[in-house]
This record gives C-alpha cells, structure tokens and sequence, in this order.
C-alpha cells in the first residue's frame, strides 16, 4: 500500500489577507498584484470574510453613484481579481467563487488579519478580566503587531469600508488602552509616561487614558505632575467638550491628593518590583462589627507590637464565636498596608464530613492567585511551598488561613516576607504554632452581655427590647452569648415583628431540641434550637433536601447532584435550594454552586439520622454516587473518546446523570468537581458501594492525567483496588492495577508501574480478555519508552497488535499498527514505520474513525519528519490538527502543532514555527495542561536563537 493524499489536498495553498493598513492578499507568501478595481472587490469581500456578498451589495460598496451596468462591472472585477490570484501562483485555486445571489471569498475566516485581530482581542480580554495578566499581554502584543496602519488605508473612499473602519479603528484604541491597563497591572507604569503623554493628544476625549498617565506619573514618583495632568484633563473636558471630567478621574485625583495606598491595589507592585498580579480575595465584610473592641485593640497591639520579620496570629475560639467575621472585618482594616496582595482560604478544618483541605491544594489555589501559570506549578507539595515561599518572599501580603485544623495544615500556607502577616482561625488551639514559629494567640470568646445586647438592637430597634428586658436577657442566655447563635435568633425575630420575644426564648427553653456544645469549652453553649427555628419553617422538600446535603462530602454541590440526592427534578431541587438559601440554611459561594456553614453540616446530619431511615439514607447515597459515576464516565468520553468504555449498571430512578457537549464543557465541569469526586471514592467505599468505588477511579483517570494530579490517581487507584478485591471482581481488580500502573509511570516509578501492569496483564489473562491485554501491552510499551527502551516497547506494541488480530478488533488493531509505526520511527525506521501507518490510516478510514485516523496522520508526519521530508510532514500534521479540530480534541490538536512547529523549525521556516507554537500555547494555556511550560520554552529559546 502506499500512502496517497486524498483527492485536492495538493491544491490546499496558504492564503493570507490584510486590511489593517493597506488591502493585500498572499498565497503561499506570494503578493497578488491588485489594481483599484481588484483592490475595492476584494474589499468588499473582506469586510464580512466567509459570507457571501451579493452583487448589489458590491456595486454600492463600491460606487457611491452606481454605474448604468453595475452587474457586469462587478463580473468584470470578478474575473480580473480571479486572474491576478491566478497569476500569484499557477496552482492556486479559485477562491473568489460563485454563489447564489452573489459571491464569497471561500477561504477559513483566519487568514483574514481582521478576523484573527479582533479574535485575539477577545481573547486578551478575558485574561485581563480574570487577571490572567502575562496572558493576556501577550496576546494583546499579537493583537497589535497586526496592525500597520489605517484599515483599508489605500481605499479612503471606498463606501463599505466607512463603518468597518471606524469600527477596526475604535477597537485598535480599545487594544491600546488594555494594553497599557495590563503594562499598568504588570508594574510597568513608570516606563509608560511618554507613551500616555502622547495618547492623550492624539485622544483628548478619552478619559481612561488621563487616568493611567495619571497613575503611571504616579508610580514614577512624580505626585505634582499626576495632579498637573488632572488639572490639564478638566480643562481640555471643559473647553473642547463641555463636561467636567467623569467618576473615575475624579476619583483618581482624590487618591493621588492623599497618596491613598489603594493606588498599589490595582493590579500594580511599588515602584522598582517586577509586576505580578495582586490577588485580593479577602470576602465582603460588615463595615461595622459588634463589640470586640477589647478583641481588636489586643490584635493591634500584637501586630505593632511584633519584631522584625513576618507577623503570625492565632485567633482560636469555639464554634459559632465569631472568629471569621472579626479576622476578616480585621483584615479588611490592614488591607491598604499589604499593597501587594491579600490571600483568604477557607481551610474546611472541621469539615462533617472529616475532608479538611489539603495545603497542597491552597498552595496551588495561592500560586494561581499570583498568576504562576499552571504548567509551572510542581507536583510535589515540597515543590510548591518553595514556589510559594519565593514568590512572596519580597512582598508585603496579608495571609488569612480561615478554619484551620492543626498547625500541620497551616505551615506550609505561612508567607515568609519579612512585612508580611498571616492570620489564622481555628477552633483549636495551636500551641505548637507559638512554640515553634512565635504565633502570636488570641482567644476569642462569647459575647459579653453587653454586646450580645448590643446586637440585638441593632438588628430589632432599642424600642422591642425595651417592651421585654426579662426575655432579652433569657435569649442571651439561653444562646450562650454566641454570636452565630445570637444573629439567628434575630434574624428569626426579625422577620416576625409580631412574634413576642418571650415566645421565641420559651421556644430555645426546651432542652431535648438543643444542639449539643460543638468544639466549645463554654458549657451549655448550645445552639440547636436556634438552627431548628430555620429548619422547622422550611417546607417538606427543602427540608429534606437540607437533611440529605449533609451526606455530600465535597466543599460544595450543584444543582445536579442535589437533585440526584433528594430525588427531585431540576426544577423542584431549584426552588428547594433557592429556600435554603433564602432562609440563610445554604449559601451560594458561586454561581450554582451551594455550600452548607459547618455547624449547619453538622445539625443536619443530626437531622437525618434522627428524621430519615438508614435506608433512606443509602437509597439517596447511591443516588448521588450514580449521578456522579455517570457524569463522570460521561465526561471521561469527551476527554477520551477513544478509550474503551466500560459497562456501567443503569442509575437508580431519581439520579440526575450530567452530559457533555464537548470538551471544554467536560473539562471546566471535572475541574469544580474534583474535592467531591475524589471524597467521594473513600464514601462509596466506607459504605459499602464498592462497584462504585472501583468505577470511579476508573472514570476520573483522564481527568486526572490531563491535570497532572498523579498522586490523586494513585490514591483513588489504591481504593478501587482494595473495593474490587473484596467485590472478587477481577476485571475491576484488573483496571485498577492498570490505573496504578500508569499513576506510577507519569511519577516516574517504573517498577511499580510495570508490576502494577503486570498483575492487570495475568488478570486479564484469567479472564480471557484479549482486548484489554492488548491495551495493556500499549501501556506497557508506554513505560518502556518513557525509559527510553524503544525496542522493548516495538516488542509490547507487536504484542498488542497481534491479540487484536486475533480479537478481532479492527479499532484496535488500527490503533496498534499505529504505535508500531511510532516506535518503529523512534527506532530510526521511519520508512518501515510508515508502511505500518499507512494500513492503519486504511483501516480508520474504513471505520470512519476520525480520531483514529488523527492520530496516524500524527505519525505519519512523525516518519516523514524523520526523513527529513518537511512538505510530507507539515500535510500530515495538518490533516492531524485539522481532524482533532473537528473532533473538539483540542489537547491532541496542540500537541500536534507542537511537532508541527518542529517540522518548520527544522525546515528553517522559524518565523511559522513560532506562530504554529504560539497556537499550541494558546490551547495548552486554555486547558490549564502542564505541556504548555515546554512550549513556552521552545518559544524562549526561538526568540533568543533569533535575537542573536
């Protein structure tokens, strides 16, 4: 067989088009020769690039007065455009084609200048709204290295390009001002002050560019000359437009008149650091706290107080104390002193459902809060916390570590700038934390009775209390002064102005209703009533959705897996979490995404246990682990197509599974769910769903993979293991050797990664399971040519081809074949390799498998690379992006242009190389994928190559 392109792939020439500046096209980096009447059609027929455009839309965007014959003048210009594409090159085909009503310029829209313009537009300010700020000034510099100069520049008079010109043109000054937000954001104002200073002349109007000449003159120690600016500003306003200058220049002003430290809290670091983005995730805060005036003057004092070096609080105290509201109303006080970020984590301590954050996972969340891209994050914890320590070592950042369990879940999260502070809470003391690292401990109690008084007159009126002092004081009492209790009980009274408040304290009276002391050393500090006051008004829906949350493990749960506990449809689980929220039971931290305050966690555990029946309990737990099994094994397909699914039971009436469009949709979901998917394997494992437990692992390995999170896969893989033996199940005992296997091999430890593939391959064996030994063969070549053992892993490759051949299987023999040509190419055989593709492309084809035939088309530009054939390589490669482009698939699609990027660099074509691995980047970036650092630096080190 040889290998043939497909009918007129050979007459597929690169075209290129430009309007941002004067109208050109290219094909194959070939000028066309325009006239004006060439040069008006094709600009007509790029002001809307893939349309087609009827022909009394080119006689008017052409003529102001249209000409007697206006059809035949536009045919005419049709074919003379036509013939100097021609001309261009001699195999170029006809792109200017005839359509229905009128004519379309049948080219992909991104050859179009305009189009990837306003594309990379887009996308830039998306990084800048997310603060994504390296991103996103790279992408605005593409943005503007298009741009040469008016657009349509040499057509001024040219009807249809008066709008898109004004409208290219307002973009372009939108493009600059982001960029110099972004240069502002990166630290980089000083060296923007004679660029601003000429943006303002040319646009006098525009106020967001007085602003940053304003800020960048600032920045440059230069405070009379940024008040001078503002002065200028309102003159020009006043004289040229008859407006006093807007909101934000007035606000500006005020700022820099009092050298407000906010001014640094906009993206920016002081003068003279290199620029990071400033996160600022401390949560909304009351403006006014009760009491704890004794509280904050001691955390005062403690902070002026400190020496030399960071500053470490402890703030311990009971359940429900209020040590959260006071930390963050605190914080919020010093937070103009931490210019250079201020980082919140709620640390889950005292999770019900025993799942505290692991620091390496609030290290990662710190580390992408500062922008580290996530392809540079390590993967060990020691790894991060030394990124992380280097990262703030010369900042002054604010650090505050909420609900913390223990000093060990703490240590790794401390800053180590010398005027940095962390402030932690926790319901234990951590002694060891001022043994060791010189914490500073601060414990909060409950309220005084003034205080708690002071509470319930702010939220009642000093009137009601007044009418009923004995009562008042019974509540405060009887809610052991606790501020969480306390503003329940006003809420409650609140809301039913006609209650007596003597009703409401005879109701906390009853002593069998009261939830237990949690975590207090107050005695009698109880607090459940208080929460059944919520509870009991709810109706029997949301109650019992209320209840059945308290069995979800994860930090939070959406509406689907909400659903799928209680049974409910969509719209019913809506309205009953829509009540929880309403009635302060369920708060929604995003949007769709609810979570349960720990205390309530724990009452409605209480709650369930009391009011529902163990069966009930794992009637609505399998419900759950079916939604997410199936969800999972749903979303696994859109990240693996190609795998082999495997045969899951059908969910139970009332699970509420979730489906994927594509990719990313599947990707964004995984990465929401992940604390709960991974808890949720130890709790289909503790209660006895061990089908469940071994499944899952099984269906989150992708995701997993992709992610880089290998620990997690082994530690799932470990439980799936362990449920599957006591199942006797061999082919989930099978499986999950081979999740370990490959857990093992991405953590570089190949023995454990060839004995875990070796225990599935005998398991597999017993059950005459032909396919699946194959694949496993695959990955057994796998590791050996992460070993660089290339022979042993063609070895396991012709294994796995051969029992394919015998089952049968054209998928997976195709697929073999395949990877018999890749290892027979990194064996220095690439023209061998290529017969072995070549029948695997057939074979694909003949399946129709899109995916299939993506991969061989990878390798056979691999063989041909080899050769040293690049024209070969570079049409295999793209009829490779091209498909994984259809699939959706958009990590093969990057990791494609990456070796396609080789091919041109190798070809000396470095100039396409570097946009075929900017493309890559700009995928692998999108997905988050750690395979985009390596492109990064092949990027770096063209860009120095060339610089020599």
């Amino acid at each position: 067989m040889t290998f043939e392109l497909p009918v007129g792939e050979e007459c597929r020439l690169e075209w290129s088009f430009r309007v941002l500046g004067p109208v050109e096209a290219f094909v194959e980096n070939r000028q066309v020769t325009l006239t004006g009447a060439t040069r008006s059609l094709l600009a007509v027929l790029l002001t809307d690039p893939g349309k087609v455009i009827s022909c009394g839309q080119i006689s008017t965007g052409i003529w102001d007065h249209e000409p007697r014959s206006a059809r035949k003048a536009v045919q005419s210009y049709v074919v003379r455009l036509r013939t100097a594409m021609a001309a261009a090159h001699p195999q170029a085909p006809a792109v200017v084609v005839t359509r229905a009503g009128g004519y379309l310029l049948d080219v992909p829209r991104n050859t179009v200048d305009t189009v990837r313009f306003e594309r990379l537009l887009g996308e830039a300010r998306r990084d800048w709204q997310s603060g994504a700020f390296l991103p996103a000034r790279q992408k605005l510099s593409s943005t503007l290295e298009l741009w040469r100069g008016e657009p349509f520049e040499d057509c001024p008079d040219l009807p249809a390009a008066e709008g898109p010109r004004a409208r290219l043109m307002e973009l372009h000054v939108d493009a600059v001002e982001m960029r110099v937000d972004v240069d502002l954001a990166l630290g980089h104002g000083p060296e923007l002050v004679a660029e601003l200073a000429e943006l303002v002349t040319r646009h006098p109007h525009r106020e967001h560019f007085w602003s940053q000449l304003i800020l960048s003159q600032y920045h440059a120690g230069r405070q009379g000359d940024a008040l001078g600016t503002y002065r200028r500003a309102r003159q020009v306003l006043l004289e040229e437009a008859g407006v006093e200058p807007g909101p934000e220049l007035r606000q500006l002003e005020h700022a820099v008149l009092v050298q407000d430290p906010a001014l640094y809290r906009t993206g920016l670091f002081r003068h003279g650091q290199i620029g990071m983005v400033v996160p600022q995730h401390l949560p909304p805060h009351a403006t006014k706290v009760v009491g704890r005036a004794e509280e904050l003057a001691q955390l005062n004092e403690q902070l002026e107080g400190a020496g030399p070096g960071g500053v470490i609080i402890a703030v311990d105290g009971g359940a429900g104390v209020g040590k959260t509201t006071l930390t963050v109303h605190w914080a919020h006080q010093l937070a103009t002193r931490y210019p250079d970020g201020q980082l919140y984590v709620n640390l889950h301590g005292f999770d019900p459902a025993g799942n505290p954050m692991h620091p390496a996972d609030a290290v990662r969340m710190f580390l992408e809060a500062f922008g580290v891209p996530p392809g540079r994050i390590p993967s060990t914890i020691e790894a991060m916390v030394a990124l992380y320590r280097t990262v703030v070592a010369d900042r002054r950042v604010l650090v505050l570590l909420d609900n913390a369990r223990n000093a060990a879940q703490v240590r790794p999260l401390l800053p180590t700038g010398l005027d940095s502070v962390a402030i932690i809470t926790s319901r234990n003391r951590l002694s060891s934390l001022a043994t060791q690292e010189g914490a500073h401990v601060v414990t909060l109690k409950p309220f005084t009775t003034a205080d708690a008084t002071e509470l319930l007159s702010q939220r009642l009126g000093p009137g009601r209390l007044a009418v009923e002092p004995d009562a008042v004081a019974d509540l405060i009492k009887l809610c052991a002064r606790l501020p969480l209790a306390l503003a329940i009980v006003a809420t409650r009274a609140a809301t039913n102005p006609r209650f007596r408040l003597r009703d409401l304290a005879n109701e906390l009276r009853d002593e069998r209703s009261r939830l237990d002391a949690l975590d207090t050393d107050e005695p009698g500090a109880s607090v459940r009533s208080v929460f059944s006051w919520s509870y009991q008004s709810l109706s029997h829906p949301a109650a019992r959705m209320f209840r059945l949350l308290a069995l979800h493990p994860g930090p939070d749960v959406g509406l689907s897996a909400s659903a799928s506990l209680a049974g409910l449809p969509h719209p019913d689980a809506r309205r009953a979490l829509g009540e929880l929220t309403q009635a302060h039971l369920l708060e929604e931290r995003a949007s769709g995404r609810f979570a349960v305050h720990d205390l309530l966690q724990i009452y409605a555990m209480d709650q369930t246990l009391r009011l529902d029946t163990d069966q009930d309990r794992q009637e609505a737990l399998r419900r759950l682990l079916d939604h997410y099994l199936h969800s999972t094994h749903s979303a696994d397909r859109r990240l693996n197509p190609i795998r082999d699914p495997i045969d899951l039971p059908a969910p139970t009436a009332g699970s509420k599974p979730e489906t994927f469009t594509d990719y990313a949709e599947a990707l964004a979901w995984f990465d929401v769910e992940r604390p709960a998917l991974l808890a949720l394997v130890s709790t289909a494992a503790q209660h006895g769903f061990d089908q469940h437990a071994w499944q899952l692992p099984w269906a989150l390995a992708t995701f997993l993979d992709r992610r880089s999170h290998w620990n997690d896969l082994a530690a799932a893989a470990e439980t799936a293991l362990t449920a599957a033996r006591r199942l006797s199940s061999r082919p989930g005992q099978a499986r999950a050797h081979g999740l370990l296997g490959r857990a093992h091999a991405w953590l570089r430890a190949p023995d454990l990664a060839h004995d875990h593939f070796g225990r599935a391959l005998r398991l597999f064996e017993q059950t005459d399971d032909l396919a699946n030994m194959a694949l496993t063969h695959r990955a057994v070549a796998w590791v050996w040519e992460q070993q660089d053992l290339h022979a042993q892993a063609l070895e396991h490759a012709r294994r796995a081809l051969d029992l394919y051949r015998t089952s049968n299987r054209k998928d997976g023999t195709a697929r073999a074949l395949n990877s018999v040509g890749w290892y027979c190419t990194l064996l220095g055989k690439p023209k061998q390799a290529l017969t072995f593709c070549e029948e695997a492309l057939a074979l694909h084809q003949e399946l129709d498998d899109l995916d299939g035939a993506a991969h061989t088309w990878d390798s056979i530009g691999h063989a041909h690379h080899r050769l040293g054939q690049h024209d070969q390589a570079t049409i295999a490669y793209r009829h490779a992006i091209r498909l994984f482009a259809t699939l959706g698939d958009s990590y093969y699609q990057a990791a494609v242009l990456v070796r396609l990027g080789d091919t041109q660099n190798d070809a000396g074509e470095r100039h396409h190389a570097a946009v075929t691995w900017q493309q890559a980047l700009e995928i692998l970036t999108e997905l988050r994928h750690p395979d985009a650092a390596t492109v990064h630096q092949r990027l770096l080190e063209l860009a120095d190559s060339r610089s020599r």
